[in-house]
């Protein structure tokens, strides 16, 4: 067993994971890969459906969260989405003095985005849905991922900036790809999504593509031409390392891209 794997074999601590609406293929939730993806680096998760029900007591106070993609808009008035809103609003408090840490996927990082930026911090994107493997560029490091996307809004960098968050990650379809604002992480893209699950997701979501102006064909594409270039340590160094600070070093040694 290699160095790494013996860092991540222990319980680095409780998560709780907010999985939000739809299913990315026939049979799993947007949750089901990142619950496995966090439990594969040694946290515990606890999964918490938010169209059924509110996060406990216990379950916000948790150190560590996590929030899903999903099919709804994070601006919509849907009564689970505005609950979940006001149940994020106690945990961004935490965060922001050092208590806690979040990290949003797709309609996490809208999630996020509209809780301290307002509504108007997410738009539709004109450019159409965003989906298959794409790269994304860090702005803030000499590095880039390969990741999977499956988005057709997108966060207004205006927003972020006003609030004094840092764009992370772009590319030339979406400018906002990533942003940080202390311990509050938000990715536009799918970390924990690998090759093979984008292609099951391009392949149950066709009708949902051409319908946001996107080829599924294209998308497919993108994933044979880009399948080797994907790197599974991403989901270690943007959700991992973020969620756990004793994990932030190894941001320091180099990633294939």
């Amino acid at each position: 067993m290699n160095a790494a794997a013996c860092r991540y074999s222990g319980d680095r601590g409780p998560v709780t994971l907010w999985e939000a609406d739809g299913c990315p293929w026939r049979g799993a939730g947007y949750g089901s890969e990142l619950a496995r993806r966090l439990r594969g680096s040694g946290f515990s998760v606890r999964t918490v459906p938010l169209q059924e029900r509110r996060p406990t007591d216990n379950e916000l106070d948790a150190p560590m969260h996590v929030i899903s993609g999903g099919n709804t808009s994070a601006t919509t008035a849907t009564g689970w989405v505005a609950a979940a809103r006001n149940a994020l609003a106690e945990v961004t408090h935490r965060a922001h003095d050092g208590a806690a840490s979040v990290v949003g996927i797709c309609f996490g990082a809208q999630l996020l985005a509209v809780s301290l930026a307002g509504a108007q911090a997410v738009r539709t994107t004109p450019r159409g849905m965003e989906v298959g493997l794409h790269r994304v560029r860090s702005t803030t490091a000499r590095e880039d991922h390969v990741v999977s996307e499956f988005h057709y809004h997108e966060i207004h960098p205006d927003s972020m900036r006003s609030i004094g968050a840092e764009v992370t990650y772009e590319n030339d379809h979406t400018e906002v790809q990533g942003f940080s604002l202390g311990n509050l992480h938000g990715y536009q893209f799918h970390p924990e999504l690998d090759p093979w699950r984008t292609t099951s997701t391009v392949r149950s979501n066709k009708k949902v593509i051409r319908s946001a102006g996107s080829c599924p064909r294209a998308a497919l594409g993108t994933i044979r031409r880009n399948r080797s270039k994907w790197h599974p340590a991403s989901f270690e160094r943007l959700v991992a390392a973020r969620l756990d600070p004793g994990v932030a070093s190894l941001e320091r040694h180099p990633q294939p891209a």
